[in-house]
């Protein structure tokens, strides 16, 4: 059958199959049975994948959900001992940014253990999320603790900046800044599990026929 098949694809993606025989059922059949069999194995292959990314993630946020959990309990106990607190709007924005910025950070990180892992992606692609990560890396820990490597020297960070305020203020400041950054995370990951669940029950044909073999 190897030697009486020719498979051929073009710069277009577009795949030839031809078959010599002298029987033209045959022949069709053979054909079709390959487009088939590609078809098929494309969709397991799909299928294989996006199982594995659903477990990745979902072990992902079972982390998360512990990690929020955590955060919040410390929180309430620090409420609990010093009671409710207000802090300026500045430093309540800044806990925003920064939470938020961890959240595309944690999404960054994701994908690129997914594509040096299970998925294919390449070493430009992989080393372009290698430099949007460092950035994120340092912008962050410019805001929190004002660390020379991010570029911005001569400052001692966001949060600690506003040293002159009380030590409970900034701690409270911190103890949100770790639940909000976790609940953050927590949001990227739940979206991103509900796409895996939908990707993984997807049967759709992974190539389009343009023209089946006819006897």
């Amino acid at each position: 059958l190897q030697k009486k098949t020719t498979i051929l694809m073009n710069e277009n993606g577009l795949i030839m199959i031809r078959v010599a025989d002298g029987d033209p059922e045959r022949v069709a059949a053979i054909v079709n049975a390959y487009l088939d069999e590609l078809d098929r194995a494309n969709v397991e292959f799909s299928t294989s994948t996006a199982a594995r990314t659903r477990e990745f993630v979902e072990n992902r946020l079972d982390d998360t959900r512990a990690s929020l959990g955590e955060a919040q309990a410390k929180l309430q106990s620090f409420q609990e001992e010093h009671g409710a607190m207000d802090i300026e709007e500045q430093t309540r924005t800044t806990v925003e940014v920064i939470a938020s910025l961890q959240g595309d950070l944690e999404r960054l990180r994701a994908k690129r253990d997914m594509l040096s892992g299970f998925r294919s992606g390449s070493s430009s692609e992989i080393g372009s999320l290698d430099g949007q990560i460092s950035a994120l890396e340092a912008r962050i820990s410019y805001l929190t603790s004002g660390d020379a490597d991010s570029g911005e020297s001569g400052s001692s960070g966001v949060l600690l900046e506003l040293g002159d305020v009380p030590a409970l203020t900034s701690e409270y400041a911190r103890l949100l800044l770790a639940v909000q950054t976790q609940g953050e995370i927590y949001a990227m990951l739940s979206k991103e599990f509900e796409l895996a669940r939908i990707e993984e029950t997807r049967h759709t044909p992974t190539i389009r026929v343009l023209d089946r073999a006819d006897p």
